[in-house]
């Protein structure tokens, strides 16, 4: 009596871990690049507080003649050093006439930001102390 050979269906051991090891490396090479672009995106909410605080410098120096070094006198800046999710924005002297800080906040620096800022003319810099 002969038994009729079975049809069987599936995947292989070597299969199964030829997928798996493929899967491990396109994830060996993705998450670093998504950490990276994760980073860059948290950064960049440094730029638009960095430009209005330098904007209402300047509009503070056109009704006082000067600038300021509290964020308190600007127009709407008191709202601005805690408005942000990863920086904190401070203003100090500098030679241009001020330099509009972005220090990373406890959420920043678990997220890896780094600080910024920025001069009076407008040259941004990738630290705390527009140099």
């Amino acid at each position: 009596m002969t038994h009729p050979s079975r049809n069987r269906g599936g995947f292989t051991l070597i299969e199964l871990m030829i997928v798996v090891v493929v899967i491990g490396i396109l994830a060996a090479m993705a998450v670093p690049r998504y950490r990276q672009i994760t980073i860059d995106a948290r950064s960049a909410e440094a730029e638009p507080l960095l430009s209005q605080v330098q904007t209402l410098e300047e509009r503070y120096k056109a009704k006082t003649g000067a600038y300021t070094l509290a964020l308190e006198e600007l127009e709407g800046g008191a709202g601005l050093s805690t408005s942000a999710r990863y920086y904190d924005v401070s203003i100090t002297a500098h030679a241009s006439g001020f330099c509009v800080v972005a220090t990373p906040n406890a959420a920043g620096i678990s997220a890896g930001v780094a600080a910024r800022s920025l001069d009076a003319t407008r040259t941004g810099f990738d630290s705390a102390n527009c140099s």
